[in-house]
């Protein structure tokens, strides 16, 4: 039966992916393209999920299935890859704020998931044991507490942002070395602005001796040059790379964003800096399969031509490869993209897709470190994960 639930997970976190690079697909064709992309995404994508929500609701209420039932399922399944339309092809305070009400529509209806399986395994306890039907004015009542609370408490989580203390022994490294690491910030409009700067100043409270930034740190095209102006406020040196977001929103547009900041950018290249060797990859756009595997082999053959005798710190978006990057030397390895699956059950799906998708693996001279991320993709939401702010103590290892 756990396997089974296993595979059901993996294929709803593929069919997912698989939708939403229909829709980006569809976006650069014609009119006709994007209609047919569109519906098809809402309606196979969402629609079951709109009517598991709508109907058990509708059940627990004794309520039968109606003509607004049926609207409010159609509305549900439509609402959610429109936002995610008029998030990438509009800018604008109206755009903004219609993106962000269907996102929020899609945390909820994954937050409502876990809540309605958890009510519907109580009440088959209640009439096993006790032959009572929970279903009712009062059972409905509290259903509906629990999805807005439960809903609250997601959204309040995704803020939340834990400093996390990690202590790791390093290979080659000759003295104590502290990293501030965080990725997946997901900065999508102006209105982030005010999140960004509450990391500015958490990071600016920190001891550390420089600041890894990996991937997926901008989700969105509305912002100017000015706007990333308070990324020099940072008392640190800070180093960046790319992830599958900035690609998305155009990494030549994040660069020209950063170019007037003191961000350090890392794009396939190697740089000797506060006794390391950095190396930072661009984004690799997929799982940890035998191709991108290879693909890193060849990227860090190609860049590590002169031996040193400094430890080797490899930051690339996704936890791929560990075993490889170890054959060439690096010591450390720092990854993000997964967000420990940010709401549940997509942790169960991600623990299935990626071998590594949260915290610290070691292996003989290499370790990696898996991050849950800071922000949030789509819904600012987060249940069963954490937003984080990972202190790096790294010590010589013995």
């Amino acid at each position: 039966m756990e396997a089974l639930w296993k595979k059901c997970f993996f294929c709803l976190y593929l069919w997912r992916e698989f939708c939403i690079l229909r829709l980006r697909f569809t976006l650069k064709g014609g009119i006709l393209m994007q209609m047919i992309g569109f519906l098809f995404f809402s309606f196979v994508a969402f629609g079951g999920l709109a009517s598991l929500t709508v109907l058990r609701i509708s059940s627990w209420w004794g309520r039968r299935i109606g003509r607004i039932q049926r609207g409010l399922i159609v509305l549900l399944a439509l609402m959610v890859p429109l936002a995610m339309w008029i998030a990438r092809a509009f800018q604008g305070i109206v755009a903004e704020m219609l993106a962000k009400a269907g996102l929020f529509l899609l945390g909820f209806l994954t937050v409502s998931l876990n809540v309605i399986l958890i009510f519907e395994l109580l009440n088959f306890v209640s009439k096993t044991i006790f032959h009572t039907d929970m279903r009712g004015i009062v059972g409905g009542s509290l259903l509906i507490i629990a999805l807005i609370g439960t809903t609250g408490f997601a959204m309040r989580s995704a803020r939340a942002i834990k400093v996390k203390t990690v202590e790791i022994p390093v290979t080659n490294l000759t003295k104590e070395s502290t990293i501030l690491y965080l990725s997946d910030i997901h900065i999508s409009h102006t209105s982030d602005l005010p999140f960004l700067k509450k990391i500015i100043a958490q990071l600016n409270a920190l001891e550390g001796d420089f600041v890894v930034i990996n991937g997926d740190f901008i989700d969105g095209k509305g912002f100017s040059e000015a706007d990333l102006q308070l990324l020099n406020s940072i008392n640190k040196d800070v180093y960046l790379t790319l992830g599958n977001h900035e690609a998305y929103a155009g990494n030549a547009y994040v660069k020209q964003l950063l170019k007037n900041t003191k961000i350090r950018l890392l794009e396939d290249e190697v740089l000797h800096a506060h006794g390391w060797e950095l190396i930072g990859l661009a984004d690799m756009a997929g799982f940890d399969t035998e191709e991108n595997q290879e693909l890193l082999d060849q990227k860090l053959a190609t860049l590590l031509t002169n031996t040193t005798t400094l430890p080797k710190l490899l930051i690339l978006h996704e936890p791929i490869g560990p075993q490889v990057a170890e054959q060439h030397g690096i010591n450390l390895q720092l990854a993000g993209h997964t967000h420990y699956g940010q709401i549940f059950p997509f942790t169960l799906a991600v623990k299935i897709a990626f071998p590594y998708i949260k915290g610290l693996y070691r292996f003989d001279t290499n370790a990696l470190f898996v991050s849950s991320g800071i922000g949030t993709w789509g819904p600012t939401m987060r249940l069963g994960s954490r937003s984080e702010l990972v202190v790096l103590k790294l010590i010589p290892k013995g």
